[in-house]
């Protein structure tokens, strides 16, 4: 396994340093990208019912693998990170258990071969059993791997991701769990 992640993690870099090669470097410092697949559970409170009303909100991962890139025009290193993910975010909104929306800050951390992290404040909608997030212009990220390290830290970013929201408490529901995917690039003008 160790082996196999080494290979994905130098697979990731070598995307890195193509991305790197046809970068003017007037064009951007650092550009990058990451994914990543992740199962987890939550909190809300005081709730969600039939009534639209103020939570706060918490998330935990369980279980989650992904793995991202950087490339950087003004030291030509490449950063990279491929393995476990790790993620807590805590935030507000206002829903119910049809609807709801609002945002939460948090971190995201991967470790295997390599390790980065993505600390970002998103904004989330709920739909029934979907949530969606976003992020425009919301996060920075770091990765270092086996050519070099990397930063994301002025950003210009896009972050996007799907979850199924799955209520393990109800009214009110005050417990959740998630699983989807999310992704983003940044780019360091």
């Amino acid at each position: 396994m160790k082996k196999l992640l080494t290979r994905l993690s130098l697979a990731v870099s070598l995307v890195g340093v193509v991305a790197l090669a046809g970068l003017p470097s007037a064009t951007a410092s650092v550009v990058g990208g990451d994914i990543a697949v992740i199962v987890g559970q939550g909190t809300i409170s005081p709730g969600l019912t039939t009534v639209s009303a103020a939570q706060t909100v918490s998330f935990n991962s369980i279980i989650g693998v992904g793995g991202g890139a950087a490339a950087d025009t003004s030291t030509n290193q490449v950063g990279s990170a491929i393995g476990t993910v790790s993620c807590a975010f805590g935030g507000t909104g206002v829903g119910s258990v049809i609807t709801g929306s609002g945002s939460a800050t948090g971190t995201c951390t991967a470790t295997g071969v390599g390790s980065g992290s993505i600390t970002c404040t998103l904004s989330y909608v709920q739909v029934g059993g979907v949530v969606v997030v976003d992020g425009i212009n919301s996060c920075t990220a770091t990765a270092s791997g086996p050519l070099g390290s990397a930063a994301i830290s002025s950003p210009t970013t896009a972050t996007a991701g799907a979850f199924l929201f799955v209520p393990t408490t109800a009214n009110p529901t005050t417990s959740y769990l998630l699983a989807g995917g999310a992704a983003g690039v940044g780019v360091n003008p």
